[in-house]
This record gives structure tokens, sequence and C-alpha cells, in this order.
């Protein structure tokens, strides 16, 4: 049975702009998918992403995040770093393509290869790595729904 799994909020919390937003993010899919009628709670359709990617820092330490939830980034933008305080190195992370911040580690301390940000991918975004510089970048990991071809994006773009 298909099904959508709503992660929301922090740990232990229970964040009630991110239940509505949730809400809402489902309704407006069911619509699309012609399950229920129109039920608009907004002016403009939300965007949905049939395919994503998350971005995982290469070493461990200390994560910092510069973007929040539902901010629009472009391949290259820093989306943070993570900073080793016992060797005193530091890795930006970036947006290895444009989209849209779907999912994100609060800042924490992580291991290397923690899903710390997870991309919605934006229509027309190319899936390919963005030139290492010095620190390497943090690698990706795509997550494709193959069933799903045609990416829907935000109308405002």
């Amino acid at each position: 049975i298909p099904s959508v799994t709503l992660e929301a909020g922090a740990p232990m919390h229970l964040d009630e702009a991110a239940v509505l937003a949730g809400v809402e993010a489902i309704q407006e899919l069911l619509n699309h998918l012609h399950m229920v009628p129109r039920f608009r709670l907004w002016s403009d359709p939300q965007p949905l992403y049939y395919r994503s990617q998350w971005v995982r820092p290469m070493q461990g330490g200390m994560l910092f995040s510069t973007v929040n939830l539902g901010d629009k980034v472009r391949r290259g933008d820093k989306l943070g770093w993570v900073t080793d305080p016992v060797r005193n190195q530091t890795q930006d992370i970036r947006a290895p393509v444009s989209g849209r911040i779907l999912g994100m580690a609060l800042n924490q301390v992580v291991m290397p290869g923690f899903a710390a940000f997870h991309l919605g991918i934006s229509k027309g975004s190319q899936l390919r790595a963005i030139p290492k510089p010095s620190p390497p970048e943090a690698p990706v990991d795509e997550d494709h729904d193959e069933e799903l071809e045609e990416i829907m994006d935000d109308p405002s773009e």
C-alpha cells in the first residue's frame, strides 16, 4: 500500500507549524494525484519533488547550518560546515544541485557520511557533482523514484 511518512520538527518535540505544513503538503499531493478534489489552503500550489538527494559530510565533527528548512538553494551554495574541534579542521558543505531543503540535521555532532541535508531536486537540475575544492566537497546520495518521471517544481520559478 503506498504511503507517506512525514518527519518534521525536532526529536521529542511537537512542532505545530511543521505538522500544519505537512498536512497542507499531503493535501496538495492528494489533489495532484486526483485522489481528492481541490482543497486550497493557500493561493499558489506548493512544489512537488519526485527526486531528491542527501548531502553528507566527509568528516566528522560539529555540524553548523547556514540554511533553513524550505530554503531554495542553487548548485554550489554553502549549506553549512563541519568543524572537527580536535584537529581544528573545517569542511564546507555545498549544494551539489539546485533545489529546496526538504530535511536537515539540527546543529549537532555528526560522523563522516551522516545524512546532513536532504535536497528536493528542482526541475532542470543536473545530477552531477560540483568541482571539489580543498577541503573536498561532501559526497551525495541520490534517492530516485523511478516510477515517477515528471518533476514538478515551484511554479514561481
